[in-house]
């Protein structure tokens, strides 16, 4: 996926990089809006407290559904290639919460993720 965009318009974080503080650090220093943003990885749904939902990033880390929902994502499209992304709990007056939800409160306008 990376070899689809130009190098000089890419940051690439493959496998011990792909760490959650080099993730941090590349969204932060991004120049402009990203035009996407993938993440291939393992996921961990919280079925009956979605907000335990947990991606896994490399060296044991994790990137949780709290801190999803306090990141600044300055990206136009977050695809999330790890499975069951897609589910969540239905909260009364809330809606899905789950990492769609999250990256659309993280400024992500599009969310492709997987059943």
């Amino acid at each position: 996926i990376g070899a689809l965009f130009p190098a000089a318009e890419r940051t690439l974080l493959l496998s011990a990089d792909a760490r959650k503080d080099r993730l941090l650090a590349a969204l932060a220093k991004a120049p402009k809006r990203l035009r996407a943003l993938h993440l291939a990885c393992h996921a961990f749904v919280g079925a009956t407290r979605p907000r335990l939902s947990t991606l896994a990033l490399a060296g044991g880390d994790t990137l949780d559904l709290d801190a999803i929902y306090r990141l600044r994502v300055p990206a136009d499209l977050c695809v999330l290639s790890a499975c069951a992304t897609a589910r969540g709990k239905w909260q009364q007056g809330e809606g899905v919460l789950g990492f769609v939800r999250g990256f659309f409160f993280a400024g992500v306008p599009r969310v492709i993720v997987s059943e």
